[in-house]
């Protein structure tokens, strides 16, 4: 008895007629809002933004959710860490609104924004039955990567090695984007059934292709940071084929990457030359934070309310006195994600 194992989060038993195993309404709307909230479909095909299916969708979700019996976990949903930590920061989020700086544009961030985060990661704690959907909510992602990065190799513009135009997200925030994506496609290249091996398959060579195309130096340095954990910590492969993919990464990527793109990420060889080093430029990023600092000890308690950075540069930077001068001056965000 003293050996039984705990079921962990996603595995409290619910009362379903149907197997566990299968679809249903309600993770396919949240299926679908993975595709919409997190890798933006409708901004890319416009059709899905004219047919409303992100709020449709969103609204199916919720009303599935309540019908479906979901809603008599939230007691469990309140007690799990991440949630704590979420509420916590939502909670903080409303204080910071009140006294920030600029009360409409937090609000507007919260309310039109965040706001649908925090629903969403709730109806997802309380509604997943096992880890199958786990599994099945994680290859939507892998698919939804897969998506956005073949639209970037067809019809993404590039200037100078580098992604622009995104409609959503900008390179760097791309970048990020597909390398948190790339481990799942190894995780189902190993544990996947036969037709998800294929999708992670598929999928990798597509996004090794959008990401060299971002030409974001973070995510460069995100990308050797999972190559490194692969070969010396992920253990589900042996050491041999580890190291053999690891090289066929690398080789791959010196056969897409092209001379600009291997010139901007030998700029982090460099850093006291570039502009973002202190004191090289006024809007690079470590003036950037050094100013956001000063506005944290200005405001040490709820900070400069949740949106507000760019304006917190545009008026309370010690910068923001040569706009009155006629001198033009970048109200710039802290890009610290």
């Amino acid at each position: 008895m003293g050996n039984r194992a705990t079921p962990g989060p996603v595995a409290v038993a619910h009362s379903y007629a149907e197997p566990v195993t299968s679809w249903t309404p309600f993770l396919c709307c949240i299926a679908l809002l993975v595709l919409t909230y997190v890798w933006r479909f409708q901004d890319l095909f416009p059709i899905i933004a004219k047919l409303q299916l992100v709020s449709l969708a969103s609204l199916a979700a919720l009303g599935f959710f309540m019908v479906d019996g979901h809603f008599s976990r939230l007691g469990f949903v309140s007690k799990h860490k991440l949630a704590k930590t979420a509420f916590f920061i939502m909670a903080l989020m409303v204080g910071s609104t009140v006294f920030g700086i600029y009360v409409g544009n937090s609000f507007r961030f919260i309310t039109e924004d965040h706001i649908k985060n925090v629903l969403l990661m709730t109806m997802i704690l309380a509604g997943l039955r096992s880890f199958k959907d786990v599994e099945r909510l994680t290859l939507i992602h892998v698919i939804g990567a897969a998506g956005v990065c073949i639209w970037v190799v067809r019809f993404g513009r590039m200037r100078d090695g580098r992604l622009l135009g995104m409609p959503y997200y900008d390179a760097n925030d791309l970048g990020m984007l597909v390398v948190c994506a790339l481990p799942f496609c190894l995780y189902f290249l190993r544990y996947g059934s036969a037709l998800n091996r294929l999708i992670g398959l598929a999928a990798l060579p597509v996004l090794f292709t959008a990401f060299i195309r971002t030409g974001s130096r973070g995510g460069f340095l995100g990308l050797l940071a999972i190559g490194l954990f692969f070969v010396f910590k992920f253990d589900a492969f042996t050491r041999r084929t580890r190291v053999l993919c690891f090289g066929c990464g690398v080789a791959a990527m010196a056969f897409l990457a092209g001379d600009q793109y291997w010139e901007l990420i030998q700029t982090l060889l460099h850093p006291t030359q570039d502009y973002n080093w202190a004191g090289n430029a006024d809007t690079g990023r470590m003036e950037v934070w050094k100013r956001g600092l000063g506005y944290m000890i200005q405001r040490p308690i709820f900070g400069v309310g949740p949106y507000n950075f760019f304006v917190a540069e545009g008026t309370l930077s010690s910068h923001a006195q040569m706009q009155q001068l006629g001198e033009g001056f970048k109200w710039s965000v802290a890009h610290n994600s």
